[in-house]
């Protein structure tokens, strides 16, 4: 009976580290070893409604790498793999570590700024993009992003603060590209607040 329960023991450890595992596996991006979308889903919605209750402030950005189809069609989609791995390490190693970055899909990557207003977070869009144009990239070539910043306002669903800042960061293409863009609830997008490198 002890074996019986020794080896039942046994396989439920083994089965739950299989499931931890897998569960791993389905919310974290293989190629950059972030958050995918569905990890990021998990917790947004409840770090949202948690911001909300508490009166606290939480932003967002969108961050898109321009002419990112220009270098898989030129470079070959080994280089493009290579600069998504780069510009992850970078965003993770420039934002601080009670933030949480994902990979959105693509070429696009999300931050959620926890406990940051607007202006702090629309601060740190342009640190990731100057941290961008100084890296030398696998690429060989400038590597330049598009950001849109929004913040939370009440009403808010995660769904309504990725919309904003996408909104935000398509400006910021239309306009030049490498530079930051604002969507604040109230109104349109803000002017862009970087002057556009991008070729």
């Amino acid at each position: 009976m002890n074996r019986y329960l020794a080896t039942s023991l046994w396989w439920m450890r083994k089965l739950r580290a299989i499931n931890r595992q897998l569960k791993d596996m389905a919310q974290t991006d293989p190629l950059t070893g972030l958050l995918n979308r569905n990890g990021l889903h998990e917790s947004f919605a409840s770090d949202v409604a948690r911001a909300l209750r508490h009166g606290r402030p939480m932003s967002v950005i969108l961050l898109d790498i321009d002419h990112f189809k220009r270098i898989n069609d030129e470079l070959g989609h080994l280089v493009g793999d290579k600069v998504l791995v780069e510009l992850g390490a970078l965003v993770k190693r420039t934002i601080r570590g009670v933030d949480t970055v994902c990979r959105w899909g693509g070429e696009e990557f999300v931050v959620i700024c926890h406990e940051t207003p607007l202006l702090q977070a629309q601060a740190l869009a342009e640190r990731l993009l100057q941290a961008a144009r100084a890296q030398t990239f696998a690429a060989s070539r400038p590597v330049t992003l598009s950001a849109g910043v929004t913040d939370l306002v009440l009403g808010d669903t995660p769904d309504m603060l990725v919309q904003r800042a996408d909104e935000a960061m398509y400006q910021a293409k239309h306009a030049g590209r490498d530079r930051v863009c604002v969507q604040a609830a109230s109104g349109p997008a803000s002017g862009p607040s970087s002057v556009s490198q991008a070729s």
